[in-house]
């Protein structure tokens, strides 16, 4: 799964964690038996913790280097490839995404 597909099918588990304390317990928890058992694919070796925003507080991701991915940066900001999904965690850079904002 991959792309707006899971993100379509994580939006439905932030919103069944809304409404039901038990699930929000359990997918705080424990996200990657949560997202097994919803049949959200995580890649072998990547560890899922999941956090929750409060009135109180608001947590920020730090994207992983798009160096990773890409290799130098041109030297732009990040804004230039970077899309809300990176900062919200949904999803990592592409080089589709990258290409089409040089």
């Amino acid at each position: 799964m991959e792309g707006k597909s899971f993100q379509k099918a994580y939006g439905k588990l932030v919103t069944k964690a809304w409404s039901d304390d038990d699930f929000k317990s359990k997918l705080l928890a424990d996200p990657m038996a949560v997202f097994k058992e919803n049949e959200l694919i995580i890649p072998e070796g990547i560890e899922v913790r999941m956090v929750e925003n409060t009135k109180d507080t608001i947590h920020y991701i730090l994207p992983t280097e798009p160096s990773d991915y890409f290799g130098a940066l041109c030297g732009q900001c990040i804004c230039c490839f970077c899309d809300v999904d990176c900062f919200t965690g949904h999803s990592a850079p592409t080089k589709k995404r990258f290409k089409n904002k040089l």
